[in-house]
């Protein structure tokens, strides 16, 4: 938990937005940030769409297959729909939420925190880190909250040339991003006989080989499924 880790891991956020970046992909690369800097067992990106459902966009590491129940858990749906940080720093300890903590203790948790995605006075979502020891007082929750604001960012702000979208417009396409990348992961996953999170990874690879953005070819595959022979293909070659 360095000092000079975290200052990297911000700095490498805060560049990428300058760029015309996929939102997806730097969703991913934050949460992978976060994690790195509190040293935490797992962490998630949960969203509410204008519905107050929630979505998972971002979970490191492999959540989607071993850790569904604590993708939505109660401290992260708490803090993203009133927008405050909250702490379980031993759930041995806590009985606010009985649920919670068998499913946290089930998975080898003990603490967690959830810091809010905010947008003026309207909470959109949270950024939930979960950690195999209380949480205690070194963590550095500063920078787990400042990789937070930047994950408000990348979720209001679109990448060149499409600046004019309002934040509740950019949201919905950033679902809509996800749910592209995550069908054709699961396309790729079948054809290629790998895990979820390995195909999504083939498929940020395919990606950068073709200079393409994710959700492009992600959008190629699901309209045209005979492409992904020559994606496997070309990802197979040495």
């Amino acid at each position: 938990m360095s000092t000079n880790r975290n200052e990297l891991a911000v700095g490498e956020m805060a560049s990428l937005l300058t760029t015309d970046y996929a939102p997806v992909v730097a969703l991913e690369r934050l949460v992978a940030h976060a994690v790195d800097c509190v040293d935490a067992s797992l962490g998630v990106l949960l969203i509410a769409d204008a519905d107050d459902t929630m979505h998972v966009l971002a979970a490191i590491p492999d959540s989607h297959v071993r850790h569904a129940d604590l993708a939505s858990s109660a401290p992260a749906v708490e803090s993203a729909r009133h927008g405050s940080i909250v702490l379980v720093d031993d759930v041995t300890d806590d009985n606010r939420w009985p649920r919670f903590n068998e499913s946290a203790t089930a998975a080898g948790i003990r603490g967690a925190r959830a810091f809010p995605l905010r947008l003026e006075q309207r909470a959109l979502g949270s950024l939930t880190l979960y950690t195999a020891e209380p949480w205690g007082t070194a963590r550095n929750s500063v920078t787990a909250q400042t990789l937070a604001d930047l994950a408000t960012i990348v979720l209001t702000q679109a990448p060149a040339p499409a600046r004019q979208r309002t934040s509740a417009a950019q949201l919905n396409a950033v679902l809509a991003e996800q749910a592209v990348l995550d069908q054709a992961a699961g396309m790729l996953a079948q054809s290629a006989r790998v895990s979820i999170p390995a195909a999504f990874q083939l498929l940020l690879r395919a990606a950068r080989s073709q200079r393409l953005r994710p959700a492009v070819l992600a959008s190629r595959i699901t309209m045209d499924p005979q492409s992904l022979a020559a994606i496997i293909d070309v990802l197979e070659r040495p």
